[in-house]
Parts: C-alpha cells; sequence; structure tokens
C-alpha cells in the first residue's frame, strides 16, 4: 500500500512553492513575507487561508498552522498534513487521496462528503469533525476511537432528562463508538438503576418516547453502526457516568 510519509515531498521549507500557487487576492504571495516566524516557529501560518477549488499534489504542509482554513472543493492529492493545526476548517467536498493528516489537529473541520480514501489519520484529533455518509474513508488508517469494549459486557450511561441512566450491555448486542465524539450507540441494554433512586421508571420524551424501567431491556427502533456518524439510530451512551451527567450541561450551554 501507497505510504505518503515514506515519499519525498518537494515542498519541505516554507513558501519554497507558495509564491507561485494561484492564492486567493487576500492571501497574495508577497503577504507571506514575515510570517514564519509568528507562531512559535511553524514552517506555515495560515489562518483562513483559501484554497477552496484548487489542485495541488505532493505539497507539504507539515507543522503548518491553518485554522479556518478554506479547503471546500479542493483536490489536494499526496499532501502532507502531518502535525497541522486546521481545526474548524471547511474541507467539505474536497479530495485528499493518499495525504497524511497524522497528528493533525481537525477539530470541528467540515468534513460532508470529503473524500479521505487511503489516507492516514492516525493520531489526527477529529473531535467534533463533521462528516456525513458520502464521507469516504476507504483504505484510510483511522485513529484509535474505540472508548466501548468491542467485544463482551459492559456498563454505559444515558441521561434522560436529568437523570443519568446505568445501563448493562450484553455481550450480543451491537455496538459501535463515532469517530467524531466519545458518544457510543448499542443495539439494546439492560437498564440497572436510575441516579435518583427512588424512581424505577423515566421516560425520554425529546425524540421518540421510550420507558427506561429498572430490571427491564430496553431496545432502540434500529440500530446504524456507521462510525461517521453520531446521531443516527441505536440508544445512545457514554462509557463513563461523569460524561452522561455533563451531557445536558453541554447542550444547554
Amino acid at each position: 500500500m501507497f505510504n505518503v510519509d515514506s515519499i519525498e515531498i518537494p515542498w519541505r521549507k516554507w513558501g519554497d512553492n507558495l509564491y507561485k500557487a494561484p492564492v486567493t487576492p487576500s492571501y497574495e504571495a508577497d503577504m507571506f513575507d514575515g510570517l514564519y516566524p509568528n507562531y512559535k516557529g511553524c514552517p506555515l501560518y495560515l489562518p483562513n487561508v483559501s484554497f477552496a477549488g484548487q489542485t495541488y499534489k505532493d505539497l507539504s504542509f507539515e507543522s503548518a498552522f491553518m485554522p479556518k482554513a478554506k479547503l471546500m472543493r479542493a483536490e489536494m492529492i499526496h499532501c502532507l498534513f502531518r502535525y497541522t493545526t486546521m481545526f474548524k476548517s471547511d474541507m467539505s467536498y474536497g479530495s485528499f487521496e493518499h495525504s497524511s493528516f497524522y497528528g493533525a489537529n481537525l477539530a470541528g473541520c467540515d468534513l460532508q462528503g470529503c473524500d479521505l480514501s487511503n489516507t492516514n489519520l492516525r493520531k489526527a484529533n477529529l473531535f467534533h469533525a463533521k462528516m456525513d455518509k458520502d464521507t469516504n474513508l476507504e483504505g484510510a488508517k483511522l485513529p484509535n476511537f474505540q472508548v466501548i469494549p468491542e467485544v463482551g459486557e459492559f456498563t454505559g450511561y444515558k441521561k434522560v432528562q436529568d437523570e443519568v441512566v446505568t445501563l448493562r450491555i450484553p455481550a450480543d448486542a451491537l455496538r459501535t463508538c463515532c469517530l467524531t465524539s466519545r458518544k457510543c450507540r448499542v443495539e439494546y441494554a439492560i437498564v440497572e438503576s436510575i441516579s435518583n433512586n427512588k424512581r424505577r421508571v423515566i421516560t425520554r420524551t425529546r425524540g421518540a418516547n421510550k420507558a427506561y424501567v429498572v430490571g427491564r431491556t430496553v431496545r432502540a427502533d434500529s440500530f446504524n453502526g456507521d462510525i461517521r456518524l453520531e446521531c443516527t439510530n441505536g440508544l445512545h451512551l457514554f462509557p463513563t457516568y461523569q460524561e452522561a451527567e455533563d451531557f445536558t450541561i453541554t447542550r444547554r450551554g
């Protein structure tokens, strides 16, 4: 399999090819002069830069600082984004085949419709990145995103109204984690307890009504194991009690 990390990429030093590259008017080539030392000596300092709709191959953005970059519908093939800071960038419907994002900060990026096939995403930060069913991850090397056991029985926690429900997930229940958050989904679970010990029944009223009764099994209407989707079919839960307890506070904030 092709390993982009092993190839020699000509653009190793900042600005080597950037002066010749067609960039948006807000980032004319002469604006890069003097930017080298602006962010702790990073090779490229490019906040809000736009390469939208443009085509490049075999370029290196290694360790660059380029948050909120506009890369929608760009074609950037065999490019190096290793350890690059790209949080909240718009990469929607772009093509990045065979590129390396090893250790890159992609938190909050828009990756909907993005072609990330055969990319290296190991150790990349994908927290709250936006993916959809058209995000192409075929052949990609993914970061370690599993926060619940892939096999066997385990315990999960879910916020229902203002209470935390403790759920026991049987060994044969389908389960999955999400690439972009710590929220997990399972096919079914058994209700172990409710944080308010005086209650044995609690009903989820947002969306489809579902009763959580201590000692009984609760099932999702259907289960979707797609790791790209955070909100889809399944019983949603967290791996720790604290995350479930904080969930409503986060949503209200």
